[in-house]
């Protein structure tokens, strides 16, 4: 994903568990087609597959819906 971006760079990664899997997650920031974003990237490990987590919003209002985009992946589980 940064390298499809303009100007963009990430945190580093930070765990956490989601679901009771661990899970890795950081943030990605650039330029899309002039748009500047902000991805929430999130990476979970349950055991027999990876799954990805995809959250974003514009970079104007990532202060204001930072909290609830990591609330929401969060609070996502798999049904096996």
């Amino acid at each position: 994903m940064v390298q499809k971006m303009q100007n963009a760079s990430g945190t580093q990664p930070v765990s956490l568990m989601i679901d009771g899997h661990p899970a890795v997650q950081a943030e990605l920031t650039g330029t899309e087609k002039g748009t500047n974003i902000v991805f929430l990237h999130t990476t979970v490990d349950d055991g027999d597959h990876f799954q990805q987590i995809l959250a974003w919003t514009l970079k104007s209002r990532w202060q204001k819906e930072n909290q609830l985009l990591r609330e929401i992946t969060g609070a996502l589980h798999t049904e096996k």
